[in-house]
């Protein structure tokens, strides 16, 4: 009772026929109507697969944008900007954190690089007080005393230190007298600077109150010692009085290098006392001491910026070559030696820099 359909084909071979025959109520595929459900099955994968892969690949894209943004921003100078981490930022999370890592690197070497900047504008600013109170405590010029024919020279160092080198006439004297005093205060800085001119300011106030040497400097060393307290400050100095009638030349070195005294026919002399540095502690006495000074002498006095004068090598200028070079110069006028010493200083050092200020005098009995 079904309906079938068939096939009948006829087989030579062996004079017969071969049906192949199916139940009409089996479904056949309709293959048109396959083939749509096929496309339509692939166009809607294909549409939600794009989709997907799209919003993946600009989901993995966005930390690298924002990367990107960042990386933006501090080109542009904005240092607060960072990298924040996404969950699906995978190996550029890693590139972030180096990246946050480098900028924060970068803005605590520009605080460091800020501070060392303020820092030295701060020192610049004290150097320059510095230099501008050494200048002040320098002579403007110098004197122009009876008997005597002065030459001097100052060149600061790198560093402010604390050189001075002073003049002050005393005419209430029985005989008219010059006080010369060249001083050298331990350390650099603007305090140097001011503890030198105390010590100057001390040693003109007290010279015009007091004619005794040893006096003016035991009063000057025992104030000073007020003011250095336990800073461990301290000056040292070479003071003289050179009377113009006499030509008597009345010293103290308080822990100063001694004075070269050339005579007129070239024998050399060291001038110096015992005693001991100002403002280390106080004095009961001063040592002072005299020499007849006659026309032709020359004195030279110097700090220890001339004789420790260094090359290269650390090699120092040292006293012995001073001396030579001193003696060396016999026919020349003071501010002519002067001079050319500084010139055998600056040859000798060769561009070595020196951290210690350069002060010589020369005076020559006339």
């Amino acid at each position: 009772d079904k309906t079938y359909l068939g096939i009948l084909t006829s087989i030579p071979a062996i004079d017969g026929y071969l049906l192949i025959s199916i139940p009409e109520s089996v479904n056949f595929v309709d293959i048109p109507y396959f083939l749509y459900k096929i496309v339509g099955l692939l166009a809607l994968i294909l549409i939600i697969g794009g989709g997907m892969t799209f919003w993946l690949t600009r989901r993995l894209a966005r930390p690298l944008l924002h990367l990107c943004f960042v990386m933006n921003r501090v080109k542009k100078g904005d240092l607060s900007s960072h990298y924040r981490v996404d969950p699906m930022g995978f190996e550029i999370n890693v590139v972030g954190s180096i990246f946050n890592e480098m900028i924060g690197s970068i803005v605590a070497h520009m605080k460091e690089i800020k501070a060392e900047k303020l820092e030295k504008e701060i020192l610049m600013q004290e150097f320059k007080i510095g230099q501008e109170v050494q200048q002040s405590i320098l002579p403007k010029e110098l004197p122009d005393f009876p008997g005597l024919t002065i030459g001097a020279r100052f060149i600061s160092a790198k560093e402010v230190g604390g050189d001075f080198y002073d003049f002050l006439m005393q005419e209430s004297v029985p005989h008219k007298r010059l006080m010369i005093s060249i001083a050298d205060t331990a350390g650099k800085g603007i305090y140097a600077c001011l503890y030198s001119l105390s010590v100057r300011s001390m040693l003109r106030s007290y010279a015009e109150c007091y004619e005794d040497l040893s006096e003016i400097i035991k009063k000057t060393n025992n104030l000073f010692c007020h003011d250095t307290g336990d800073s461990g400050v301290f000056v040292t100095a070479f003071v003289g009085f050179f009377d113009h009638e006499t030509k008597e030349f009345h010293y103290s070195n308080c822990g100063h290098h001694p004075a070269i005294l050339r005579r007129k026919n070239g024998t050399i002399e060291k001038l110096t006392t015992k005693g001991m540095a100002l403002g280390v502690l106080p004095f009961h006495q001063v040592v002072t001491s005299k020499v007849q000074l006659d026309s032709g002498d020359m004195l030279l006095l110097f700090t220890d910026g001339i004789v420790e004068a260094h090359d290269e090598k650390m090699k120092m200028f040292g006293e012995e070559k001073l001396i030579s070079h001193f003696e060396a110069r016999s026919g020349l006028e003071p501010q002519q030696i002067v001079d050319e010493i500084i010139e055998e200083v600056a040859l000798f050092a060769d561009g070595a820099p020196q951290f210690d200020d350069l002060t010589i005098l020369t005076l020559k009995v006339d």
